[in-house]
């Protein structure tokens, strides 16, 4: 058996998605499409749980009651290769590229009691978000964007009840 403190390359990760913020649409086509916003967060280190820890049931992870979870897998969230950090002197001039691996990480929450999550996790960049809080914005927004991608190749795994 897998030590939980790690969370393996092959694990679901669920992410709720609000349905009543914008966070997704419809293309011309029917096609669901998942907004970077759906994996806004105020650390910079988007939040999601460990599917086998919510004994793969999505509904635990909803935020509202008319909410859908999306799914990703941890390895496609590993291999996200388009998140980096550029530095440029005074004169604009690019001087540094730096690569942020991203990685998921097991963060349970035991406190408060009313909110105690012991299957969620962090998605993070290594090294952190560097740079003034313009350059680590865009690299974040970055990072969105790769999981809005995935998470609308593989679809809702709950729908919101809206719909």
């Amino acid at each position: 058996m897998s030590d939980v403190q790690f969370v393996e390359n092959d694990e679901e990760l669920y992410r709720s998605v609000r349905a009543d913020h914008d966070q997704y649409y419809y293309d011309d086509d029917g096609n669901l499409i998942i907004r970077h916003i759906a994996f806004q967060d105020p650390q910079k280190k988007p939040s999601v749980d460990r599917a086998k820890l919510r004994n793969y049931q999505p509904e635990k992870t909803k935020k509202g009651d008319s909410d859908g979870v999306v799914s990703l897998i941890t390895e496609e969230v590993r291999n996200i290769a388009d998140v980096n950090t550029k530095r440029f002197d005074k004169k604009g001039k690019e001087i540094e590229v730096i690569e942020h691996r991203v990685d998921v990480k097991y963060d349970p929450i035991y406190e408060p009691i009313d909110e105690k999550n012991e299957a969620h996790a962090l998605i993070t960049p290594d090294p952190n978000y560097i740079g003034g809080e313009s350059s680590q914005t865009k690299t974040f927004k970055r990072l969105q964007l790769a999981l809005a991608r995935l998470a609308t190749m593989k679809g809702w795994t709950l729908r919101p009840k809206t719909e």
